[in-house]
């Protein structure tokens, strides 16, 4: 049940996001980006009836194992791949970039902003990036392969780019 509250709250906090300025929306062509298990890419596929979801994961054997589970939908494929290797083929073609709980596995902090500046480039004209996790006052190291930037780091690496945070929701896991 935690774990199905958790999405519950992410996958609220993104239709709120997404609403705010228009009464439908459209997510259009989605890059997921740490695949995983196929959460997000089920979520926009079939809760937001995206145009097309790509869903890439740095694990193969992730990568092929949701390869397989959709391999008969024309309209979801999947890839491996790492995030911080620039993609040119991806250069453009995407309207929604999701990275929910992956950004603060990159921890060297070159590569991080290597990856935020690919979703800079793979993003159309008025494209979101949406992206889950610790936005606090300041970096931390938290344990191997996780580390948060502070909300300020992101704000300056994303302005960098010509990107702006055009929406932050604060979660209270307990609240809600």
């Amino acid at each position: 049940y935690e774990t199905k509250y958790h999405y519950n709250l992410v996958e609220n906090g993104i239709i709120d996001i997404l609403g705010r300025d228009s009464a439908s929306i459209q997510v259009g062509d989605v890059l997921d980006v740490g695949s995983g298990t196929g959460h997000w890419i089920d979520f926009y596929a079939k809760i937001m009836e995206a145009r097309s979801v790509t869903g890439v994961d740095f694990s193969e054997l992730s990568s092929q194992a949701l390869a397989r589970r959709y391999e008969a939908i024309e309209t979801i494929r999947v890839e491996r791949m790492d995030i911080t290797v620039h993609r040119p083929d991806f250069d453009g073609g995407f309207d929604l970039i999701n990275a929910i709980g992956v950004m603060f596995h990159i921890v060297d902090d070159e590569l991080w902003r290597q990856a935020v500046g690919h979703f800079a480039g793979y993003l159309r004209p008025g494209g979101t990036v949406i992206v889950g996790g610790d936005f606090g006052d300041e970096s931390q190291e938290l344990g191997v392969m996780r580390r948060t930037r502070s909300l300020a780091v992101w704000e300056e690496t994303l302005a960098s780019l010509g990107l702006e945070a055009c929406g932050l929701k604060r979660f209270d896991w307990a609240k809600g």
